[in-house]
């Protein structure tokens, strides 16, 4: 045994032994076994267990306050409890003395009941990690009860998003089936559920409606608040409607046969529907064009986007006013145009293209009026950096909230530089390029940490141009500087280093360049002073380019390209 003695003067001596608490729990744990000196017995179902009250009540929330309030049982020599597990409150109590338990996947639930209730915090903290851990498709949907009942908020969170991930996989055992009707509601009815399709969240609320005859009942208003029968095909719609039970409920049956008549609608006239919103994963990447600059040097008002399956072009709500050197950044599956010239006088005006309503509105303008700026959304936010005014080059970073509505400046930059390339990758911005006040290229790349409010001035990269696009994909930035054998720059971030450049297909310059489903999308551009309308698509895989179809006219379109998620299935197609 080690003692820690202080001789702070000759009249006085210290004894410390850090050591000795556990040697007094280690005894005490030795007398509650033998019934030494015991002042309480926990009593359930039978069993009985002799403790110290104040060894319970240093543990749990629930024993101090039964021990130390005006109750019964802070008299009483025996308390009872029978609707505990004497397993679970053998465990509980060793703890109490040892500070050690054991929880493994056949304890962890009704161990995180029993504390929660009991109120022995650490073990229900201990028992949500372990759960959390252990989540699979047999018991998510049993761990997100359990936790919701019991506010294990971190827990229920989890094991919903877990849940609404694997539903698929879920919706074929039996604890789907168990499922009581509210509880049912909420998983089928929300947004993120991960499905290939409509049609499979229509078969399992039908499977669970029948495997229980007195579920029928149910059968209206689940259809009505968790299926989504517009985004069902018209052929799978048709089916049901001469099925049994479809043809039972006149609600129902109204409910698809009206699904029906708004796809013809839509197909018929192009009308937009955006009500009820499509679920997230039946939703599509695609490359959005926002205007640029025609043949004949025109500011284009058309905003289209591509589908890289089909290969093909559909319109959306076209620009409010014609403008030119804005830049174009995506937050929430929302486009957001800032700056910009309009009228020959540069704006400080932001738009918003709503996704899910095909408008565009006016936002709270920027603190400064810029063009040819870059624009990028980090950790919620939507920055914009660089650009120009009136022949100056704007030092600035400002900041958008949508939350608020707010601009604020956060930053200048290390360099003040016009049409510079910008990006983000874990929480930093990466300004690379642009031009100076001289008119030169700017060699470097700037990188700002949004949390540190930092700069990091880097030359890893070779930067002998300028109007350039660059796009991220995994942890590698791709800088698209134009043409040749050095036509692409691969940068990595994480070790500042430049990799081996990849050559561009053929020159193009002022051109889109989006990432999408792990490969670079290239389109528009000019060459030879010509615009160009073809699309060409990188593989960073096979390091392979080839041909992806064309854009419905030939565009500049420098800086006009994001990736949005849109719904291209049924009744829409494409």
């Amino acid at each position: 045994m080690e003692q820690n003695c202080n001789h702070g003067n000759a009249s006085e001596y210290t004894l410390y032994e850090p050591e000795r608490s556990e040697d007094v729990m280690s005894a005490l744990n030795k007398m509650r076994k033998k019934g030494h000196l015991t002042d309480v017995t926990i009593e359930a179902r039978g069993e009985v267990f002799p403790c110290h009250r104040a060894v319970l009540a240093c543990s749990s929330e629930y024993f101090k306050a039964m021990f130390s309030c005006n109750l019964k049982e802070s008299s009483k020599g025996v308390v009872t409890m029978n609707d505990i597990d004497p397993q679970i409150l053998h465990l509980l109590i060793d703890y109490a003395y040892t500070s050690s338990i054991s929880i493994n996947t056949v304890n962890a639930q009704t161990l995180l009941e029993i504390s929660n209730r009991l109120q022995f915090a650490n073990i229900t903290q201990a028992c949500c990690k372990f759960l959390q851990d252990h989540l699979d498709p047999t018991n998510c949907l049993g761990i997100w009860q359990l936790a919701s009942t019991h506010s294990c908020n971190d827990l229920a969170r989890s094991s919903f998003r877990y849940c609404l991930a694997r539903f698929q996989e879920v919706c074929q055992l039996d604890e789907f089936f168990q499922l009581p009707a509210n509880q049912l509601e909420e998983y089928l009815s929300h947004d993120a559920l991960v499905v290939g399709c409509e049609e499979i969240v229509y078969h399992a609320l039908l499977a669970w409606i029948l495997h229980n005859d007195n579920r029928k009942c149910y059968l209206e208003k689940l259809l009505l608040r968790t299926v989504r029968p517009l985004y069902l095909s018209t052929n799978f719609l048709l089916r049901q409607l001469e099925s049994f039970i479809i043809k039972q409920s006149l609600q129902c049956y109204d409910q698809l046969h009206m699904a029906i008549t708004q796809q013809k609608l839509y197909v018929q006239s192009q009308t937009y529907i955006d009500r009820p919103k499509p679920r997230l994963s039946t939703m599509s990447d695609v490359m959005v064009i926002v205007g640029g600059s025609g043949s004949n040097h025109s500011e284009e008002r058309d905003v289209r986007y591509y589908n890289p399956a089909s290969e093909t072009w559909r319109s959306l709500s076209s620009l409010p006013k014609g403008m030119s050197g804005y830049s174009v950044a995506v937050l929430e599956n929302d486009i957001y145009v800032t700056g910009g010239k309009q009228e020959r006088a540069v704006s400080s005006c932001i738009l918003r293209y709503s996704s899910s309503t095909d408008t565009w509105s006016s936002l709270p303008d920027m603190r400064s009026p810029r063009q040819f700026h870059g624009s990028v959304v980090c950790d919620g936010m939507l920055y914009v950096v660089g650009g120009e005014n009136a022949g100056k080059l704007q030092r600035d970073v400002e900041r958008f909230d949508p939350k608020t509505n707010i601009w604020e400046t956060v930053t200048q930059l290390a360099c003040a530089v016009s049409s510079p390339a910008v990006v983000t990758h874990k929480g930093k911005l990466y300004i690379i390029g642009g031009y100076t006040s001289d008119l030169l290229s700017y060699p470097c790349i700037q990188c700002y940490d949004v949390k540190t409010n930092k700069w990091k001035v880097t030359a890893a990269v070779q930067i002998n141009s300028r109007h350039f696009p660059a796009v991220v994909i995994g942890n590698l930035i791709y800088i698209l500087d134009c043409y040749g054998q050095r036509g692409i720059q691969v940068y990595d971030p994480d070790r500042d280093v430049c990799l081996t450049p990849v050559s561009m297909k053929s020159e193009r310059h002022l051109f889109a360049a989006v990432a999408l489903n792990n490969k670079i999308y290239v389109a528009g551009g000019m060459q030879n002073f010509l615009p160009l309308d073809t699309i060409q698509v990188f593989d960073p895989l096979t390091a392979k380019w080839k041909n992806a179809g064309r854009m419905p006219r030939a565009l500049r379109a420098h800086s006009c390209g994001v990736t949005i998620k849109k719904y291209l299935g049924p009744p829409f197609n494409g």
